[in-house]
């Protein structure tokens, strides 16, 4: 394969990619999610850390998609949107196709209207969609935590100008 097959590849996967993303409007699922199970929620068993811990890892581990028979919806993930905001900003860059660049600015405006508290936190800051459970702590839904990112073009500057800390968490989809 020369380069320029190779090229013409990479575009057909990154084409795929986006056609696929913006199908399930950047809506997915996550290895994490599976306590957003409205079956596992109605069977009382999400009051049980011990039965959350073991839940969420038959979930992540299955390798059989199982989320929709148990009743997880897809749902879009901060961290996620702000990777695809990103290179969405990096292929405008480089193709300067206006179009990659609206897409960055919709889901940039979607990114500030999913921020946590503001009140609470100070600053912009995000958290996942789901409850995260582990051994060692618990982390409720829209719980947002401290992972510093900057991202860059487009009214994700004019905002970052405006406030001294721009943060997201999460996963992506």
């Amino acid at each position: 394969m020369n380069d320029f097959e190779k090229v013409h590849a990479l575009d057909c996967i990154v084409t795929d990619l986006i056609q696929n993303a913006r199908s399930t409007d950047f809506c997915g699922f996550d290895p994490f999610d599976g306590l957003n199970s409205r079956i596992f929620k109605a069977l009382g068993l999400s009051k049980i850390p011990l039965a959350s811990i073991v839940w969420l890892q038959f979930h992540k581990r299955s390798p059989v998609n199982l989320w929709r028979l148990v009743g997880v919806e897809r749902a879009r993930n901060p961290k996620g949107i702000a990777l695809f905001i990103l290179g969405f900003l990096q292929i405008y860059q480089h193709t300067r196709d206006k179009s990659y660049l609206n897409l960055a600015v919709s889901l940039g405006d979607w990114l500030l209207t999913a921020a946590s508290e503001k009140a609470k936190w100070r600053h912009f800051a995000w958290g996942y969609h789901f409850d995260w459970v582990a051994r060692a702590f618990f982390v409720l839904q829209g719980q947002a935590q401290r992972d510093h990112h900057v991202l860059r073009g487009a009214r994700i500057i004019r905002i970052r100008r405006r406030h001294s800390s721009f943060t997201i968490y999460g996963s992506c989809h």
